[in-house]
């Protein structure tokens, strides 16, 4: 079978990026509040913008075409990515936006929400697997997020969310950036943060290192490879100490994990992965031939994939 490949990737972050204790300000936390974002999470900056999430997504979308040199009509699917926060009652089609301004006229245009920062996951996943049906040959995916509402930034003592946009094209084919396997995993019970208890909070903890770990073999497993064989751990940003025990629980080495975007971009959302492998192979972290794997986590969601590059 012909393999499924990520022909071309491009990102499109806030120019403005604020230090953390800024960011506090901004939203209003107390000394608590920023002691664990700050010293526990080791978070340093987060991006905002004032534009709303379907502006950052024509942003760049236009700039993926023109890098990629993409004919808009070459284009048989948009997959658009995003979380609930951009939900709005309005009578407005965001993806209808998007392959407006972006002259995708073939293009079947559909989102996908629901699972936050692990919607990317699953926008791969069905994008994939649409092109080994045969219903589509190039699919254009793209996630954005834009809360414009400091208020919603702060996700109960786990990170705090910026804005962002990214893009990826889905082709069949290709030598380099191979889809070669996607895991998933789903838990509802934690489908409602806003009203966990302190005994919800841990049980949320050890899920996610126990479930991440157990889904970083099971695909492993189904794709033939060991952890030994993966070159890059490529992450979502929500924070340095959550991956500081997942990289424990795995036993994997740490030079091994591209963490520096915690650091320098803060979270956006499913956008993190795009960016971060985009910088990964940028600046030669992964290497032709080699294996990376891409991992993205919602409240109760957790995606997993990877590509050889």
């Amino acid at each position: 079978m012909e393999p499924v490949s990520i022909s071309h990737l491009s990102y499109y972050l806030p120019p403005e990026r604020i230090d953390i204790d800024e960011a506090a300000s901004r939203i209003g936390f107390n000394d608590e509040q920023l002691r664990v974002y700050k010293f526990i999470r080791r978070l340093k900056y987060v991006r905002l913008s004032d534009e709303t999430a379907d502006e950052m997504a024509i942003k760049v979308g236009r700039k993926i075409l023109d890098k990629s040199g993409v004919d808009p009509r070459q284009i048989d699917s948009l997959v658009f990515f995003h979380s609930l926060y951009n939900q709005s009652l309005a009578p407005m089609s965001m993806v209808g936006r998007i392959q407006y301004e972006l002259g995708l006229d073939r293009a079947l245009g559909f989102s996908i929400t629901g699972q936050d920062c692990a919607s990317v996951n699953s926008a791969i996943r069905i994008s994939r697997n649409m092109i080994l049906a045969g219903s589509a040959q190039t699919v254009l995916i793209i996630g954005a997020d834009g809360l414009q509402d400091a208020r919603s930034r702060e996700l109960n003592g786990i990170t705090i969310v910026g804005d962002g946009a990214s893009a990826i094209i889905l082709r069949k084919g290709g030598a380099a950036n191979r889809v070669i396997e996607i895991g998933s995993f789903d838990e509802g019970y934690f489908h409602s943060i806003s009203d966990w208890t302190v005994q919800d909070q841990e049980n949320f903890d050890m899920v996610y290192m126990v479930a991440s770990t157990r889904l970083v073999h099971r695909t492993l497993r189904r794709a033939g490879l060991s952890l030994d064989q993966i070159k890059l751990l490529i992450p979502h940003n929500v924070n340095y100490s959550s991956w500081d025990r997942i990289l424990t629980f795995l036993n994997l080495d740490p030079d091994k994990f591209f963490g520096e975007n915690i650091g320098l971009n803060g979270h956006a959302y499913g956008t993190d992965i795009i960016v971060n492998l985009t910088d990964a192979i940028e600046t030669g972290r992964i290497r032709s031939g080699e294996y990376a794997m891409l991992m993205s986590a919602g409240m109760g969601t957790l995606g997993c994939i990877i590509i050889q590059h």
